[in-house]
């Protein structure tokens, strides 16, 4: 009864179904953080059933038809909560390609280890690797650096990450975010370990940013177990598993023993696809170093785009102009980032 008490206070008391009705009405709407925040409330007391139903009317409004011999990948994600999509030729070379043109380019230390007044920015990957005052288990490239590489437009429409994610949300899906990082080994001295890999998304938790949604993990480079590859646990997406909305600094208090755990391994190219608000995280590199390109879609922006506005308008202005001209691209899903 407590439960349900909560459930109709969020929804009837808070402004939350007002913020809903304009965001589905305008993409370019940003929730405030409370409704997000109740957002994520609604998630855990309900078991994703909530989310179910807030993301029925978006699949209406931009519901596409794309034949049932496109849906097998589909039905493994909604099953299992990932899916792997093994490259070709031409998917491998556009991976090495991404890699050299990011290899240059300037790093900075995760934000949440680095507070931004202090953060520190690397000319390349190599400098910050061998840096001695470099904290963080993991390195990000710029999201200038990101979005105006046209190699990692050309790999998004060679692997159609759209059409999957059409397919998986059921309707044409948004584009929420693009990023790029390197995973690399925690130093030896560094004592308080486990909060840094908590603070990185390298200890188990779920994902709550958006209704519904599904994240790309592209390897660019070789990934073994040994390099902190993405893992993930089958069948714990969509709140089909214990709840806690917290990352946990003890893996034991968060994972569910009784399910493997699949891991992202494989050569440059190879792509895994998950519904992360199942359970998962961010490998913890023992030895060698990861690069990874994150492509992200969901059913709307409804969630924590608030959080990521100052990302979003950065990245519309260095997209390649003929990005937006692209078939790929063309209608709702490059709606956030139209100039």
């Amino acid at each position: 009864m407590k439960r349900i008490n909560e459930v109709t206070f969020i929804l009837l008391k808070t402004g939350f179904l007002i913020d809903y009705l304009r965001n589905l009405f305008n993409d370019c709407f940003f929730v405030s953080g409370r409704t997000y925040q109740s957002m994520r409330r609604l998630f855990v007391l309900t078991h994703g059933t909530m989310n179910r139903y807030l993301a029925l009317p978006f699949q209406l409004k931009y519901r596409i038809y794309r034949g049932s011999n496109c849906l097998s990948r589909a039905r493994q994600l909604k099953h299992k909560g990932f899916a792997v999509i093994l490259p070709v030729d031409n998917i491998v070379d556009l991976s090495c390609q991404i890699r050299r043109d990011l290899q240059d380019k300037p790093v900075r230390e995760d934000r949440q280890v680095s507070s931004d007044s202090n953060q520190p920015i690397y000319d390349n990957f190599e400098i910050a690797l061998q840096a001695p005052e470099r904290r963080a288990p993991r390195l990000f490239h710029a999201i200038a650096d990101v979005y105006s590489c046209v190699s990692i437009w050309s790999l998004i429409e060679e692997l159609k990450l759209s059409n999957v994610a059409a397919d998986y949300l059921g309707c044409q899906p948004l584009l929420t975010q693009i990023q790029s990082w390197h995973v690399v080994p925690l130093k030896i001295n560094e004592q308080n370990h486990q909060s840094l890999y908590s603070f990185s998304a390298q200890s188990f938790h779920f994902d709550m940013d958006w209704l519904k949604f599904i994240k790309f993990f592209i390897n660019l480079t070789n990934v073994s177990e040994q390099d902190g590859p993405f893992e993930f646990q089958p069948y714990t997406h969509d709140g089909r598993h214990r709840l806690v909305d917290q990352r946990h600094e003890s893996d034991d208090m968060s994972r569910r023993d009784d399910l493997e755990i699949v891991t992202a391994t494989g050569s440059p190219g190879i792509c895994f696809a998950a519904d992360t608000s199942g359970l998962h995280r961010d490998g913890r590199s023992k030895v060698g170093c990861r690069q990874v390109l994150q492509v992200e879609f969901a059913v709307s922006s409804f969630g924590a785009a608030y959080l990521y506005k100052s990302c979003i308008e950065k990245g519309r202005r260095w997209i390649p102009e003929d990005v937006f001209t692209n078939a790929s691209f063309k209608g709702r899903t490059l709606a956030l980032y139209q100039r």
